[in-house]
């Protein structure tokens, strides 16, 4: 059995105001939802579910207030939310940066409270966790760390993909939620930075710099339009990322230097 329940941003934003208030973490409101809360409750005192699995700390709060009735919790954190809020407050400046750090004391509250009522947690890497029990110490018993995989069938370079580019086009593909704000914010890097530094390298050795054609593949393309630049030309695209991703001469995954990298 599965429930769906669409999220409108716009409205989820505007809710979770109400947070500022109740002195509880935007995230909680903007991810909340009765009749998801009200399907969840019912299949807990159903009687039949031994074992729950809550993905990412926002979830939590439909198990809150539930009767264990002998089941066994685990929350897959996957990042701690709260220490990249307190990332974003170091990268804005004011009112944003106060909401941020806000947001960071009191999402990590709640995933600290999360922590100690689990049987078990697990965040993406070893360093992860660490961060999270530095910070948390009596969780340190409940909490540990699981790393990501990839399919290597379903993306392995052997399988044959339409080309979705031209054939004269030489090509550099981004992966990743090109929404999310560090995804985008480490395009712009590598597109403003990296890449601007090779064409100045290759250009005192007298060497040509290859036109490069950029595409962004995944949900949203802000990053494709923030790195728009005369001399860079970065586009954003929405292929799929097999076909693009196969087809393409280099793969990216947007990240920088952090402790929530997992492969």
């Amino acid at each position: 059995e599965t429930c769906f329940i669409r999220l409108y941003p716009a409205w989820a934003k505007f809710r979770s105001l109400g947070a500022l208030a109740r002195g509880e973490p935007l995230t909680l409101p903007y991810y909340r939802s009765r009749q998801l809360r009200s399907w969840v409750a019912r299949l807990l005192n159903g009687g039949t579910v031994k074992r729950v699995l809550v993905f990412s700390s926002a979830m939590a709060q439909y198990v809150e207030g539930e009767a264990s009735g002998g089941m066994r919790y685990v929350l897959d954190f996957v990042d701690m939310d709260s220490d990249k809020w307190r990332q974003y407050s170091d990268r804005h400046r004011w009112p944003m940066n106060w909401l941020y750090r806000r947001e960071s004391a009191a999402l990590f509250a709640f995933e600290r409270c999360q922590a100690r009522r689990f049987d078990a947690s697990f965040f993406v890497s070893e360093a992860e966790a660490a961060l999270f029990t530095r910070q948390a110490p009596e969780t340190a018993a409940r909490v540990t760390f699981l790393e990501n995989g990839v399919d290597t069938d379903y993306f392995s370079p052997d399988r044959d993909y339409p080309n979705p580019y031209a054939p004269e086009q030489r090509i550099v593909v981004f992966t990743g939620a090109m929404d999310y704000w560090a995804n985008a914010d480490a395009v712009v890097r590598f597109a403003r930075e990296v890449l601007a530094e090779s064409r100045r390298v290759r250009h005192r050795r007298g060497r040509r710099h290859p036109s490069l054609h950029r595409p962004c593949v995944g949900g949203g393309s802000a990053a494709a339009r923030r790195a728009r630049h005369p001399e860079q030309g970065a586009r954003g695209h929405g292929h799929g990322q097999t076909g693009a991703g196969h087809t393409a001469g280099d793969g990216w995954h947007p990240v920088l230097p952090g402790t929530g990298v997992g492969c």
